[in-house]
């Protein structure tokens, strides 16, 4: 598919099937609720008290929020979210309504478009305590010539590089408010980002290894469910399944990967933002195979 036909409703297409697919692939696949209490322990720790307003850009489907809102964490705050996909944002919102949590969440191709009302009238410049970056940031791609920032803007949509997107988190946040960085794909080079795969592909193999998963999957997507268990087969090196998932990528889409932007670049990018910043990796508390996260949380100055 060439960039000129791939269309808003190509996009919105496959970003709710990448929804629904993962609604239920990542529950059973690791509950990353233990992992994101870590996380708030950690950054309490660090400083950051009971926030009144708190955005997550790149919400998805509403995993952080659900894990802030499940334990506790943040009373009484303001939570707002957006994310490029209306439909992940609707179920987002479901999860937190089942908590009895309130959210304000704004969903579409435009959703990081700076000059849209989501940004003018809902989090305004500065008026933001805490804003979130949830394992999305490595999505971000580095220059304007990714495939998907040339498919966006061929028609007329606005996406975001790393720099715009962590520029734009810090222009919400009002003086003394804090930027967290949440992420699971981040390394100093390509050898540990595959380090990183590759310990992500064991996991996966050993979680799929019981029968009522892939049935749970099946019963979401039968024929997608098959091409799972045919890519996570016991017997199948990981090296085979990572040089089938490489082939799988257009050129470009593979130069993305390469080019992607290292931890180093990244905490450098950070420091020239926020003044005040730290990070760390943190494991997972009650699944060790599952790679450890990425955390940074970072402080405008005052």
């Amino acid at each position: 598919m060439t960039i000129d036909q791939f269309s808003t409703c190509d996009l919105q297409r496959t970003a709710h099937e990448a929804a629904r697919r993962y609604a239920v692939l990542q529950p059973v696949i690791v509950d990353k609720g233990p992992l994101f209490a870590e996380v708030m322990r950690r950054v309490e720790a660090a400083g950051v008290g009971v926030p009144e307003r708190v955005v997550e850009l790149g919400v998805g489907s509403g995993g952080f929020l659900e894990a802030v809102a499940a334990g506790g964490w943040w009373p009484g705050a303001w939570l707002a979210g957006c994310d490029l996909s209306e439909g992940q944002t609707r179920v987002a919102a479901g999860r937190l309504a089942e908590l009895g949590r309130s959210a304000h969440f704004w969903g579409g191709v435009n959703a990081l478009d700076e000059t849209s009302s989501f940004y003018h009238e809902v989090v305004p410049s500065g008026s933001v305590d805490v804003v979130v970056l949830s394992q999305f940031d490595h999505y971000a791609p580095d220059t304007d010539d990714s495939w998907l920032a040339a498919a966006l803007r061929a028609r007329g949509r606005v996406f975001t590089t790393k720099s715009g997107l962590r520029r734009l988190a810090r222009s919400r946040l009002r003086p003394g408010g804090w930027l967290m960085v949440i992420d699971d794909f981040a390394a100093d080079s390509l050898g540990l980002q595959a380090e990183w795969c590759r310990a992500w592909d064991a996991h996966v193999v050993r979680a799929l290894a019981a029968p009522e998963v892939l049935a749970r999957l099946a019963a979401v997507d039968p024929e997608w469910s098959v091409r799972v268990a045919h890519h996570y087969a016991p017997g199948r090196p990981v090296s085979e399944r990572l040089a089938l998932a490489a082939r799988a990528r257009s050129r470009r889409r593979r130069r993305d990967l390469e080019e992607t932007q290292s931890l180093g670049a990244a905490m450098t990018d950070f420091a020239a933002l926020f003044g005040d910043g730290a990070w760390g990796m943190v494991p997972h508390p009650d699944q060790a195979s599952f790679p450890q996260f990425f955390l940074f949380w970072g402080r405008v100055p005052t």
